[in-house]
């Protein structure tokens, strides 16, 4: 449809360009699926974990790049608002400010940040994720998380003694 006609359904307001991209490209999803809420939920995991890959590799907890992730969010939904200034649009507005759609942010900057620490904090406790986790990241993937566990918890020592070290 052409800009005239744009329109969102579901929970995540999902625009048919995306619904046709995620038919496209999530094995066994098809038109026969109901439009109910695990499939959107299950639509949304991949938006957040595949198709905005620095996003999903942030959650996951495999980048520090928080602004690369909480930029990517804004990309998928317009209802964010983005961490810092891109082209015409101003950090705390949409990714897609004056499209002539009207979209704009709805939420505060602090909240998305605080949402997005959550659910990172989230996955790396969850027993399942963690095994899917481990999985797509392997024995190097598992040994640099293990290292970087330790230094975390090496800085938090030196912090609670008193220190001021600098992060890695």
């Amino acid at each position: 449809r052409g800009a005239a006609d744009l329109f969102a359904v579901g929970r995540y307001q999902l625009i048919p360009c995306t619904l046709k991209d995620a038919l496209r490209r999530v094995d066994g999803l098809t038109l026969e699926h109901r439009y109910d809420a695990a499939t959107q939920d299950g639509l949304a995991v991949y938006l957040l974990l595949v198709k905005r890959r620095r996003l999903g590799l942030w959650l996951l907890g495999h980048r520090h790049g928080y602004t690369a992730a909480a930029q990517e969010l804004a990309q998928e939904f317009a209802s964010v608002p983005i961490p810092e200034d891109h082209r015409r649009c101003r950090r705390g507005q949409s990714h897609y400010c004056g499209d002539g759609a009207g979209n704009a942010a709805l939420l505060s900057l602090e909240d998305v940040s605080a949402a997005m620490h959550a659910t990172r904090r989230a996955l790396a406790t969850d027993a399942e994720a963690v095994v899917l986790i481990a999985e797509v990241e392997g024995f190097r993937g598992q040994l640099r998380r293990a290292a970087k566990a330790q230094i975390d918890a090496w800085i938090e020592q030196l912090r609670s003694a008193g220190a001021r070290p600098e992060a890695p």
